[in-house]
């Protein structure tokens, strides 16, 4: 098949593109230029005129690079990911929301513009949210100050934090106004097979699927066969992920547990369910249940796929608390009140981290293979809204009784009132 051309207003779409980055790798290295000489003009204390100049010349071009940036924004923004027009190793071209054709896929046309992935993220974030990027320049304005990027992307944070938290707030009245509980507000626990539960679940109604399945390496479950031949454990795994993909909300992240040994076959299933996968999230448990494996080699560390569904928008993972691939937590099951009857558990203290690293409080995490109850103990206890399912009997009724004896989190708004309290009392004390 022939290589689809550009359109002549996609052509010159990505000419505009390339004359943006070109202004941006200069006005960067301009602007920082000129913040070096306002330092310098102000150490030698010269002219208070030339420091005001200098300043202006700053503002200025922290607008304009910004304008630029978020321009940069909207155009890769209309260019598809790929996915869907690869055929072998040529991409056949693909066409954006308004009919328009490009002949080359969205990686290859920001590689050889020469910005990262995460740099046309943050522009299409704030392309996205451009009456921020407005505060943020009127703001610079009135205090005499430059406009960044990394002001905008923190006003962006803060936004979706906020627009979080009021939807959490307005989830948790209405399920206390339906009288929903079980276990907790917004924990819902289900007895049953995932494949017939999870189609039962909305679309697009989850913000965290965090699943750790059976690995197929003969470990003795009450209610599942863990020694199906390879092609089977495939195609059960592709039933479950594509489910999991069609209720996880568009660009929210998955976290898959894997075995070493069987860990080609999931990846398989979750290249064809619909997700993407970006990278594995390691487990390192130090020294406590090291052991030699197969290889003779210690074996201390476990491996879960980071996925998600569509281009991921990175603004939710919560940084500080989660911004690298490695987990450091000792495997402390054999020490902590985690010990329970079940052949493949994990300490809540992983699912913790996992859960506040990649949602906010009042969000949705799903586990369809809830085992124990660790995911669910963990969620109600970060007040997070969890839906667990598990077909053995036995090990629901185990989750059940974890999580319900769990504490939950008090509501952050119940939470500032105490706070509040404490702080008053401590001015008249």
């Amino acid at each position: 098949m022939a290589m689809t051309k550009l359109t002549v207003k996609d052509s010159q779409s990505l000419a505009t593109l390339q004359d943006l980055r070109r202004f941006v790798l200069v006005g960067r290295e301009k602007l920082t230029a000129v913040r070096a000489a306002i330092k310098a003009i102000d150490k030698l204390g010269l002219a208070a005129g030339v420091i005001k100049q200098k300043k202006d010349e700053a503002q200025m071009l922290g607008d304009a690079l910004l304008d630029a940036e978020v321009r940069v924004g909207e155009l890769t923004h209309r260019i598809p990911l790929g996915s869907g027009g690869n055929r072998g190793n040529q991409y056949t071209g693909g066409k954006t929301r308004s009919g328009a054709v490009f002949a080359k896929p969205k990686r290859q046309v920001i590689k050889e513009l020469g910005f990262t992935e995460d740099q046309v993220n943050d522009f299409e974030a704030m392309a996205d949210h451009k009456d921020l990027v407005a505060e943020v320049k009127k703001e610079a304005r009135d205090n005499e100050d430059i406009p960044t990027r990394s002001e905008v992307l923190q006003k962006i944070q803060d936004f979706k934090r906020e627009k979080t938290l009021k939807e959490a707030a307005a989830k948790r009245a209405e399920d206390r106004k339906r009288g929903k509980s079980s276990g907790g507000v917004g924990i819902d626990l289900r007895l049953g097979d995932c494949l017939k539960i999870l189609p039962t679940i909305p679309d697009n109604s989850v913000d965290l699927v965090l699943v750790d399945p059976p690995f197929n390496v003969n470990l003795k479950y009450n209610s599942h066969n863990d020694s199906l031949n390879d092609n089977d454990y495939y195609l059960w795994c592709k039933q479950w992920l594509t489910e999991c993909c069609r209720v996880l909300k568009d660009r929210h992240y998955g976290v898959i547990f894997t075995g070493d040994v069987k860990s080609f076959y999931v990846h398989k299933a979750i290249m064809e369910s619909g997700l993407t996968f970006h990278h594995f999230l390691k487990w390192d448990k130090r020294q406590s249940h090291a052991s030699l494996s197969g290889s003779n080699l210690f074996y201390r560390t476990e491996l879960a796929f980071l996925v998600s569904k569509g281009k991921p928008d990175t603004f939710l993972i919560n940084r500080p608390k989660f911004y690298q691939d490695t987990i450091d937590l000792e495997d402390t099951i054999s020490t902590q009140a985690d010990v329970v009857d079940h052949p493949a558990r994990r300490p809540v203290e992983l699912y913790r981290l996992i859960i506040d690293g990649f949602t906010q409080e009042g969000e949705t995490v799903l586990d369809p293979m809830m085992g124990s109850g660790s995911s669910g103990v963990a969620a109600k206890e970060l007040g997070r809204r969890y839906i667990g399912i598990e077909k053995d009997e036995y090990y629901f009724n185990m989750a059940r009784e974890r999580i319900n004896s769990s504490k939950e989190r008090a509501p952050l708004e119940d939470r500032l009132e105490v706070e509040d309290a404490k702080s008053l009392v401590e001015v008249l004390s």
